[in-house]
């Protein structure tokens, strides 16, 4: 009885020498804790003043070390991320690639300094600065000409800079792709923000863009966009991958057309050279499948859904968002962006079957998966752009003259073939007969929308960058 007595009051002396140590150790563990959320928040703190002084990069990698680890600011360290990846897509591998190896690019293009840091683009943009010179003011181009990697002779114009140009746009493929991809690293790094119902607001400082009056508050309806913005652009990027792009842009916008034009040559004496461009590309474009379609057709249906359920959850957010942010989803009409969620929700199941879309007159019902499996082409008889009618052809009357007499439009033949024939719209309809089903929630309401959601913001940012000296 005696060891009984005795084995128990050793096991009690083990569980409380337990409790009390385990006690002192979750003292101790959250008295670390609040130290570690602290040097947290003052990381975060460092990190905005990088970004006000133009280092992005650097706020960039205090972001990145943020997230390593649980601290309980995930989500803010997140939505920093995502905006200095943003911010730094133009001096990201890929772009650096399609600078030097396709644009005639010296080197790759550091974009802390030249767009955003001081003396760069944003900064002459903000003082009214335009990119040529305006009388007696030297404008961008020559007072970042030291900076580009281009000589000023080859930013004179368009038809100078792609001069030389004679690799097929086609091989530029590839580090396209590899952009798609960082795109889709910033998506996954917003859903990382929105998964937090606690993220409030993330604030880019005015100053980062060289405009004091231009601080910008992101709350989880405006990450929502930026990710429907990422999504969109990789959307474009897969689709227009799928095709054989096997023209160059030398001959797309080389100075060889002005030559042809000037000299009267060939069976149109009346094109300019923007006349030959238009002709030149219709023969190119949409015509063939390059033998990875399905891959890329398959990515760019999947853009497109990611793209869709982050505009949707954009107005769910903004609805129910409490804070100011850059969207003033308070101003705009609740009806109008219930109507909008449902078409947008609507379109995403059109991705992969026949849908009704509502607010069409007549109802209509939509299927685009036709144009991922299998794709379409466009049959080469048929031209993408025809000239207007004469009566509808704007002013000018010579065809050297800058302003060409000529106005071209969509052929509606191959909008007929290409999108709508073979049952992507029920009930189908003749583009040439002007019968296509009208969205009735366009026009006008969907400018008052856009208006009153995006209007202070645009008003800020055309002020700080539109305006001219």
């Amino acid at each position: 009885m005696r060891h009984r007595f005795a084995h128990t009051i050793a096991c009690f002396a083990v569980m409380l020498s337990g409790w009390i140590t385990g006690t002192g150790c979750g003292a101790d563990a959250g008295a670390r804790d609040t130290r570690d959320n602290e040097a947290a928040r003052q990381q975060l703190s460092e990190a905005l003043r990088h970004l006000a002084n133009h280092r992005i990069r650097r706020a960039r990698d205090i972001y990145d070390d943020l997230l390593e680890e649980p601290n309980g600011i995930e989500s803010r360290a997140a939505a920093g991320r995502a905006v200095t990846n943003l911010l730094l897509i133009p001096t990201s591998p890929p772009v650096d690639t399609i600078l030097t190896q396709h644009l005639g690019a010296s080197a790759p293009l550091e974009s802390t300094d030249v767009i955003y840091g001081d003396q760069g683009y944003l900064y002459w943009r903000s003082r009214g600065v335009q990119w040529e010179k305006s009388g007696e003011y030297a404008g961008i181009k020559t007072l970042l000409v030291d900076r580009l990697p281009w000589s000023e002779k080859r930013l004179e114009s368009l038809a100078a800079f792609v001069e030389g140009r004679t690799r097929p746009v086609g091989d530029a493929i590839d580090p396209l792709t590899r952009l798609a991809s960082r795109l889709r690293g910033i998506e996954g790094t917003i859903e990382r923000v929105l998964a937090d119902s606690d993220f409030k607001i993330f604030v880019l400082p005015g100053v980062t863009l060289q405009e004091q009056r231009l601080t910008l508050r992101l709350g989880p309806s405006e990450f929502a966009v930026i990710g429907a913005a990422m999504a969109t652009a990789r959307a474009v990027i897969r689709f227009t991958s799928a095709y054989v792009h096997d023209w160059t842009l030398e001959r797309a916008f080389g100075s060889h057309w002005r030559r042809k034009a000037e000299s009267d040559e060939g069976d149109h004496p009346e094109w300019n050279p923007r006349d030959y461009t238009i002709d030149y590309l219709d023969r190119h474009l949409g015509r063939e499948f390059r033998e990875e379609r399905d891959r890329h057709l398959r990515a760019a249906r999947e853009a497109s859904r990611r793209a869709l359920a982050f505009f949707v959850d954009a107005i769910d957010r903004g609805q129910n968002q409490e804070r100011e942010t850059a969207l003033r989803w308070e101003e705009v009409n609740p009806e109008y962006a219930t109507d909008l969620r449902e078409t947008l929700d609507a379109l995403r199941g059109a991705l992969g079957e026949s849908t009704r879309i509502p607010t069409t007159e007549p109802t209509t019902r939509l299927d685009l998966s036709v144009f991922f499996d299998p794709g379409r082409t466009l049959d080469s008889e048929i031209n993408w752009w025809v000239p207007a009618p004469e009566d509808e052809r704007m002013g000018g009357s010579s065809g050297n003259d800058a302003s060409s007499s000529i106005r071209w439009t969509w052929n509606d033949r191959a909008i007929q073939r290409f999108a709508v024939d073979g049952g992507v719209f029920d009930p189908e309809f003749e583009v040439s007969a002007d019968e296509a089903p009208e969205w009735t929630r366009g026009g006008a309401s969907w400018n008052n929308f856009r208006s009153n959601l995006v209007g202070p913001t645009r008003r800020a940012v055309e002020e700080a960058f539109f305006r001219g000296r």
